[in-house]
């Protein structure tokens, strides 16, 4: 559960406020396509300028070499600024063409689990245009059971919910002396006891109007716009309205039965067990009240007959017919768009962003990645933009609402103006390290909204002393390296290998992955692994590496699942029985736990991590030896990167390590090791069969980053650093350094 930690002042203080946000409609595109960008401003800024920049450097630390752009294109054009918002809070709409007056007996009722006292109203199904709704059974403020008609309390009970427990709830409308009976019945729990209450001569007429919404309020526009409110938080399992008043005694007859199948005509069912990997919803009644799921609420959640037996939600869709909703769930900002941009032919591939300010110093940076033409002639060096790691931490809130977060950085935390923005306005949705409202995990997460940490200047928490540099701004000491080197590169995003595969790819003499490849999907995985084995090279300038499987949704662009399954180091763990993507049905978690670890690609795989200072590598006799003679041309070190702007070291932050029984190539040279880690490093979790006191950097031998290189039988050279700070030290001395000379003498080679 989040606690709101910044004070009041700090919220009133204008300062820390960002001003201008916006986002992109893609993180990559190409020469003569065009590219969209969505603004919001403070209403306080009347009118915005635009230019173009090529990102070349993006870290601001004086210690290192400053902030580097180029422009591209100034927009002589002045915008008008305005303010726009986010409708967070994921629901399901209904759209009506007509009228559905409920005149004879009904019942309405759904398997409920509430996960959120927020002491606010919560609607679980309504019908209308918000705040006329024609009636809305909710959960109010006192995290009770309510009916409203024609926006009049109705009928309320008593008894307050539970959180993460089921209920029968629902209403049933008797004709005959128009009597309502609202009834909450517990299922499988002590200790609750069941609810109804009736009221009698109801004058109103029941009916189902302009729009239906299910875990929202919802209220369409003249424009055609949606907007939601009241969001319910917790889990909705097959709601259905039947034409019959159901009786106490049955409804209580089904409360203990959840599996029974009423032999009752049914007005509308919505079938949630039906086209879970979609935003589809089926209703399987004559009136065909279909409709579509917004804001990616999480499918394929366990349901009310859920039991354990079957864990794969393919094999038994009936026991993951439940969605589980939060009141924080964005997939969509949408924005009225602001401008666009029609890329220029001929320009270089790399990263980019749109600059947007205004006169008063207020301005958003938002990036995106320029890729080759499909037939322009590509250059020999790629570099592989990590779009789902960035997504995986998008707006993370680990600075503020972290557990034992200063503990694990071993310092106090300094908070970015835009982690205080983040903070306030938890409409612009969650990271996969945060946990929703009511305490889930979040497994979904977009890039169609403003993502604030992944931002040219911006200084993350937990990126170790020094430059704080982690995920995108850390990439750009790359990029500013094979800049500076004079390195002619084309860049790609892992978005684009998700849709391309390995045609996008192929044609390259070596691709360079970031400093924090962690996230992949299946076909990332596959292509890369197919890559090498068409003798592709491959330098693994990072740590961490290819660490949980992913799953891109196929109809939605922009979107990322993850399922945090068995083992791992994690912020939140999926429950039992909730370990399989909805998306496509793959087994979610760690690639180590799918047969695939990251040694088996890369030579090496997660091995510790610490977020206070970094080390330096020690080489190894194998260094030594004719075959890698290459790798040290004019580097006479014996001790490797002690120094960088993260950390202070070339080996810090996360570290990967050479093991064999995970998959790492006999064949490998183990080059150099790091040494010297702090009490703060610590072993990786999944490698924890019993908690020993032993598990500390300077106790623990697997605590290291390994340094390595290796050929496979293709003829693909590979070479991997097993440290995110890496890159951070390639600018030393004016980058002349063994960091810096390693690097390049390995790419020099590969290239050839």
């Amino acid at each position: 559960m989040r606690k709101d930690t910044y004070s009041k002042s700090a919220q009133n203080n204008k300062m820390i406020e960002k001003k201008i946000v916006g986002y992109s409609d893609a993180l990559s595109v190409r020469p003569k396509d065009k590219i969209s960008f969505m603004i919001s401003c403070d209403p306080e800024i009347k009118f915005i300028n635009s230019r173009f920049v090529k990102l070349i450097q993006g870290d601001t630390n004086p210690e290192g070499p400053g902030f580097k752009e180029k422009v591209v294109e100034y927009d002589v054009k002045k915008y008008k600024a305005i303010n726009q918002k986010i409708y967070s809070g994921s629901y399901i709409y209904i759209p009506l063409k007509k009228e559905i007056k409920l005149l004879k007996d009904f019942t309405f009722m759904a398997f409920i689990m509430p996960t959120l006292n927020n002491k606010k109203n919560q609607s679980i199904v309504t019908s209308g245009n918000y705040p006329n709704n024609s009636f809305d059974l909710l959960i109010n403020k006192n995290f009770c059971l309510e009916l409203n008609l024609e926006n009049k309390r109705l009928v309320s009970l008593k008894n307050k919910f539970v959180k993460k427990n089921w209920y029968l709830i629902g209403f049933t409308f008797l004709k005959e002396n128009n009597r309502i009976d609202l009834f909450q019945f517990p299922i499988n729990h002590e200790n609750t006891s069941y609810e109804i209450r009736t009221k009698t001569q109801i004058r109103k007429i029941f009916k189902l109007s302009k729009n239906i919404g299910i875990a929202s309020s919802v209220i369409k526009n003249k424009q055609g716009i949606i907007k939601n409110f009241n969001n319910f938080n917790g889990k909705i399992d097959n709601p259905k309205f039947f034409a019959k008043h159901v009786s106490h005694s049955t409804i209580s007859y089904i409360a203990k039965n959840p599996g029974l199948n009423l032999k009752l005509k049914k007005i509308i069912y919505w079938d949630f067990a039906k086209h879970i990997s979609s935003d589809k919803i089926i209703d399987k009644g004559p009136h065909k009240l279909d409709g579509y799921t917004v804001n990616f609420p999480a499918r394929a959640m366990k349901g009310v007959l859920w039991d354990g037996e079957e864990f794969n939600w393919k094999h038994k869709p009936s026991h993951y017919s439940a969605i589980h909703f939060h009141d924080d769930d964005i997939y969509d900002a949408k924005w009225k768009k602001t401008f666009d941009w029609i890329v220029p032919e001929g320009i270089k591939s790399g990263l980019y962003c749109a600059h947007v300010y205004d006169n008063n110093n207020n301005e958003d940076y938002i990036p995106f990645t320029i890729i080759p033409s499909k037939r322009s002639k590509k250059n020999k060096i790629l570099f592989l933009v990590p779009t789902a790691s960035y997504i995986a931490y998008a707006n993370d809130h680990n600075a503020i609402n972290g557990q034992n977060y200063e503990m694990l950085m071993g310092r106090l935390t300094v908070l970015q103006k835009e982690d205080i923005f983040l903070d306030k306005h938890r409409e612009f949705g969650l990271s996969t390290y945060d946990t929703h409202s009511d305490g889930s995990g979040v497994c979904y997460s977009s890039r169609l909204r403003p993502i604030l940490n992944m931002r040219p200047k911006y200084s993350s928490s937990n990126g170790g002393v020094g430059s704080g540099l982690w995920q995108f701004n850390a990439d750009t000491h790359i990029i500013d390296w094979l800049e500076h080197k004079n390195y002619e590169y084309d860049t790609i995003t892992d978005e684009d290998l998700e849709k391309e595969g390995i045609d996008i790819i192929k044609d390259y003499k070596v691709i360079l992955t970031s400093s924090h490849p962690e996230y992949h999907s299946t076909k990332c995985w596959d292509s890369i692994n197919k890559y090498q084995s068409m003798g592709g090279n491959l330098m693994y300038l990072g740590g961490n590496g290819w660490y949980w499987r992913i799953v891109w949704d196929k109809k939605f662009p922009g979107i990322i699942e993850v399922r945090r399954a068995e083992g791992g180091v994690r912020s939140w763990e999926a429950e039992a029985g909730e370990y399989y993507h909805s998306f496509n049905g793959e087994y979610g978690g760690l690639w180590r736990r799918l047969g695939r670890a990251p040694n088996k690609l890369l030579g090496i795989g997660f091995s510790g991590q610490g977020f206070d200072v970094s080390s330096y590598y020690r080489r190894t006799k194998q260094s030594y030896l004719k075959e890698v003679e290459f790798i040290f041309d004019n580097v006479e070190d014996e001790i490797l990167g002690d120094f960088g702007l993260v950390g202070g070291g070339a080996a810090g932050l996360e570290l990967d390590r050479y093991d064999q029984n995970l998959g790492s190539p006999k064949n490998c040279y183990i080059l150099a090791t790091s040494e010297n880690h702090s009490d703060l490093y610590l072993g990786v979790t999944e490698e924890i069969g019993v908690n020993m006191p032993n598990q500390s950097g300077s106790q623990n031998p697997n605590v290291k980053a390994d340094l390595v290189y290796f050929k496979k039988n293709s003829g693909s050279k590979n070479f991997a650093t097993g440290s995110i700070a890496w890159s951070g030290s390639l600018s030393f001395n004016n980058y002349n350094n063994n960091i810096s000379k390693i690097t390049s003498n390995v790419l020099n080679n590969f290239i050839k």
